[in-house]
């Protein structure tokens, strides 16, 4: 393997790596976003940045990335959003349902 093309090959993944970070901060900022939402803090919720992190997700080249851990994370990073979107969407249902209360949930027993 040519010298030229091994630093091609890192560059590639260089950038793979800082979008894949670049998307999960954005995923904990949305996280975050959303938990000041339900205390009440913000008064609307961010749904629009949750639409743009999906459609970024979805048309992301990292779904296609040769190095496997690489393709783990963002694969991880997907689920998540669908596990806190879930969440989120149930919450804010309770929300209009009356049935949300804020604070820690009570513990079964």
């Amino acid at each position: 393997m040519s010298e030229n093309s091994q630093n091609s090959f890192k560059a590639k993944r260089d950038r793979e790596e800082k979008e894949l970070r670049s998307l999960e901060q954005r995923l904990e900022k949305l996280r975050v976003d959303f938990d000041q939402f339900f205390m009440g803090i913000l008064k609307v919720p961010p749904v629009d940045k949750r639409d743009k992190l999906q459609r970024d997700l979805r048309f992301s080249d990292l779904r296609k990335a040769n190095n496997t851990a690489l393709r783990f994370r963002f694969q991880n990073l997907r689920q998540k959003l669908t596990t806190l979107n879930t969440y989120w969407e149930r919450t804010m249902r309770q929300q209009e349902d009356g049935t949300f209360r804020k604070g820690p949930r009570p513990r079964r027993k």
